[in-house]
């Protein structure tokens, strides 16, 4: 009966432990976005759109400087391009999923610098086309799908960044880079479509 309550309580300890190292980082920031064109005799990249991010991240620890952290957000992307016709503004919302390997270097009172990298896995689910010119405004809703009218909904790349965390209080900051693989276009004509997005954020991480 002692080694059966001695065995319960190691458990229980080990387990209070793990779930006292796991932290949780609601964080909200911009994006600064672009879009890359690209088909068999010409490129271009789009101007920069602004949109915001927001969700959370959960750091999982392997130790005190290298640290899992899977997270889930909200994502607008996108970017503008001006032809004859006019302009055309492309805004894209996505559901992202990065999953970056942290390193961190605790500090003490000087806080915690870190810098990460890892791929995301985003999803697709609402954006639109705006096309402007001196005749007036006309928006369409982007359709997403597999059809050569569509847009693929997928987007699979991968992101570096770098950020400061606050001693005590858990505030930070992060900068991070992140470029698409994954070709968004369906139609023949069109090689690759991508996605390419700076961003900053701040969090609160407890």
């Amino acid at each position: 009966m002692k080694k059966a309550i001695l065995s319960i309580a190691a458990i229980a300890g080990f387990t209070a432990a793990a779930q006292a190292q796991i932290k949780f980082a609601p964080e909200v920031g911009l994006n600064i976005s672009t879009m890359k064109y690209s088909t068999n005799s010409t490129s271009s990249e789009s101007k920069s759109l602004t949109g915001i991010k927001a969700g959370a991240f959960v750091e999982l620890p392997f130790n005190k400087v290298v640290s899992l952290e899977p997270g889930v957000f909200y994502s607008r992307k996108g970017g503008e391009y001006s032809n004859i016709l006019g302009t055309t503004t492309t805004t894209l919302d996505y559901v992202e999923v990065p999953v970056n390997l942290k390193f961190s270097l605790p500090l003490g009172i000087g806080g915690r610098p870190f810098v990460y990298a890892g791929p995301y896995f985003a999803y697709g689910v609402g954006g639109k086309n705006t096309l402007s010119n001196s005749l007036g405004t006309v928006s369409s809703d982007v359709n997403f799908g597999s059809g050569s009218a569509q847009m693929n909904p997928l987007d699979i790349g991968a992101q570096v960044g770098l950020g400061y965390q606050l001693p005590v209080i858990g505030l930070y900051a992060r900068a991070q880079y992140g470029m698409g693989f994954t070709n968004l276009s369906n139609a023949s004509n069109v090689t690759t479509t991508n996605n390419s997005n700076f961003s900053v954020s701040v969090g609160w991480q407890f």
